[in-house]
């Protein structure tokens, strides 16, 4: 591991402190700032990662992995694994190969949250001919998985458990049973927590509810899964006191340092995901406000609940909250800021104000691109746009804006800035249907009205390569691909 070096010029050999002072004598005569003698370091990164300072973190991590430091490459991992998955796993693979054991363990959740996302993204698309969707990625998770188990990594039970559930195709029900049984023997948390996951996976919470209450008050914060399977047995028996209490435990184990403010973060965004309108929504916001002064990015967490929860009382204005956030550098605000400009939602209507906040953001959201194309095809900004419209709604489409392709529909249906095409204007009519939109639903039934059945199958066809297409772009990940306006439907 790469010892923390207390002075940042501060090297053994006299040949390397003299070459680095000389480098940041130059480099103070040039700009006049100490940072340039600053030497990436782990420690320091780590307590970056604690403290919510992410991308200042990142930039250290990758340096030290760069420099082979591989506990660094699993650590930039780590973060990167829910934005950048790609370069989450090219990391992992590294550290693998310089043979880190934990690297195998991290490899299989990647790679079995990525089989969950595409099965659940093509139940979503309607998809669901041949080969059963994330299998290839599934197979891949149980590999390093068994792989992590043979080298001691039994955090990889709550991996198997997983995949037994989403793709029983797998056949891993009696191998799960035998692994916890067999590692429940060596007493470790995760083995103990691995069989709390099985039982709510079975659907076995309430039968199992004193075991476990029993499991999860041994484990405490040493298992943080634990503060979640606890609130879904307490609300299965709808027993809110108890609910209660796990989150006061949340806060207890927070304020005496046992869990990050990550981990808060985490709980409070499952908490809201989980009740966004009731009690969930409440108890999020409680966790946030607690950590908001150490941990930055609970300020926007928090903005966006209460943009979504106008309900919700709080002692800061949204406003103030997301301009403060947006001063800072989180983009993020920019997305919420232009959604509230543009609908007037506690905010006057301003087109002006949407395009400045949203054309800088339009490679990293998707809302942007969505509110972007209404912009071009609506002439809120002057005249209408419809190559721009149909380039911004095209990509919000594809990376899953759920109102982007019935506002492509309605630009070939009703001739806003293009040729009237009955056929273009089903495929994305019939799409946003299969996606589940009633506004989909509506115009689809009321163009199908003028096709004749070979113009039907034209669309149909039109539609389902647009959707195959869609499979192999990784959502929420706008730089991964280039993307042509004229797409695989156009």
């Amino acid at each position: 591991m790469q010892q923390t070096n207390k002075y940042p010029c501060q090297y053994t050999r006299i040949s390397q402190a003299l070459t680095l002072l000389a480098k940041c004598l130059s480099a103070l005569a040039m700009v006049g700032l100490l940072h340039a003698c600053v030497v990436p370091d782990l420690g320091h990164a780590k307590q970056q990662i604690s403290a919510g300072n992410i991308a200042p973190a990142q930039l250290e991590l990758e340096k030290l992995a760069n420099k082979g430091v591989v506990e660094a490459m699993v650590l930039l991992g780590d973060q990167l694994g829910k934005t950048e998955p790609g370069e989450a796993e090219s990391y992992y693979l590294r550290a693998v190969d310089a043979g880190e054991f934990k690297a195998r363990g991290r490899l299989a959740k990647l790679y079995s949250q990525l089989a969950v996302d595409t099965k659940q993204e093509a139940q979503f698309l309607g998809q669901s001919s041949g080969e059963t969707p994330g299998i290839e990625d599934a197979r891949r998770s149980l590999m390093y998985a068994r792989d992590a188990l043979a080298l001691g990594d039994d955090s990889a039970l709550s991996v198997i458990i997983k995949l037994s559930v989403q793709f029983p195709e797998l056949n891993l029900l009696a191998e799960v049973e035998q692994i916890i049984q067999r590692a429940q023997k060596s007493g470790s948390t995760n083995a103990l927590y691995a069989k709390v996951l099985w039982w709510e996976s079975q659907a076995q919470l309430e039968v199992n509810a004193t075991q476990i209450e029993r499991i999860c008050n041994r484990l405490g914060s040493l298992e943080v899964g634990c503060y979640r399977s606890l609130i879904s047995l307490y609300q299965v028996q709808q027993n809110e006191e108890k609910v209660t209490s796990v989150v006061e435990r949340i806060q207890r184990d927070y304020r005496a340092g046992r869990i990050s403010g990550a981990v808060v973060v985490s709980m409070a965004d499952w908490l809201s995901d989980r009740n966004p309108v009731g009690k969930g929504a409440a108890f999020s916001l409680t966790l946030l406000d607690m950590i908001r002064q150490k941990y930055p990015d609970a300020n926007y967490e928090i903005a966006q609940l209460l943009y979504q929860n106008p309900g919700l009382q709080y002692s800061a204005d949204l406003t103030q909250l997301l301009e403060t956030q947006q001063q800072s550098g989180d983009w993020r605000s920019n997305e919420i800021l232009g959604e509230m400009y543009f609908t007037g939602k506690q905010r006057p209507l301003d087109p002006t104000k949407v395009y400045e906040l949203l054309q800088p953001i339009q490679d990293k959201s998707v809302s942007a691109n969505y509110y972007l194309g209404l912009l071009a095809r609506d002439g809120l900004l002057g005249q209408p746009d419809a190559e721009n419209a149909l380039g911004y709604l095209l990509r919000a489409a594809r990376f899953g804006h759920e109102k982007a392709d019935v506002a492509l529909a309605e630009m070939f249906w009703q001739a806003r800035g293009l040729a009237r095409n009955p056929v273009y204007a089903y495929s994305f009519a019939r799409i946003a249907e299969i996606r589940g939109s009633r506004q989909g639903k509506k115009l689809s039934a009321e163009i199908l009205t003028t096709l004749n059945q070979a113009q039907v199958d034209d669309a149909v066809g039109i539609s389902n390569r647009e959707l195959n297409a869609r499979q192999l772009i990784k959502k929420k990940h706008l730089t991964c691909c280039e993307l042509e306006v004229q797409g695989a439907a156009l």
